[in-house]
């Protein structure tokens, strides 16, 4: 599911929404400038890989949504605003880095830091990097508490980590 946010300027602007697969229509209406609408997917319950948003008829923008690439709220194409969104499994999308651009990255953590958001004191946390098992961080942290680690297979994090706290 998405809610995008119109910035175009023109009122009563007939605004429709297709998802690639099927190109089927997912939202048609009036929009009007600074007004916020909502659709949901209709491949298996998602967006497919992309929707094409029109403004009376005329091509206004193409968002990738597979999650392949960055997507959420602040993300602008053409005259749209992710307001905000919700992955297939439920969970909410996640806000972009300021600027709405994540950066380059091929994949390869190197350096992690995580913020404790638990409520419990002296928690003993563990990561563990799944290749090998490897153990990144041991420490104890407090609520609100920062720690950081580094990768440990060639430099970086492999491909999963495991985070334990209190050994569960």
């Amino acid at each position: 599911e998405l809610t995008l946010e119109y910035l175009g300027s023109e009122t009563d602007a007939f605004v429709e929404v297709v998802q690639k697969k099927d190109d089927i229509v997912v939202f048609s209406g009036v929009v009007q400038p600074g007004e916020q609408f909502s659709f949901a997917g209709q491949d298996k319950g998602t967006l497919s890989t992309e929707i094409t948003i029109y403004v009376n008829g005329a091509l206004n923008a193409r968002m990738h949504t597979s999650c392949s690439k960055p997507i959420g709220p602040g993300m602008v194409r053409g005259d749209f605003l992710v307001a905000s969104g919700t992955s297939r499994n439920g969970g909410p999308l996640c806000p972009l880095p300021e600027g709405g651009l994540c950066g380059d990255c091929d994949g390869k953590v190197t350096r992690l830091t995580l913020e404790y958001l638990g409520v419990e004191t002296d928690a003993y946390v563990e990561v563990v990097q799944k290749k090998d098992d490897v153990v990144v961080f041991a420490g104890t942290v407090q609520p609100g508490g920062q720690f950081s680690f580094d990768g440990q297979d060639n430099g970086t994090l492999s491909t999963e980590i495991t985070i334990y706290i209190g050994g569960v």
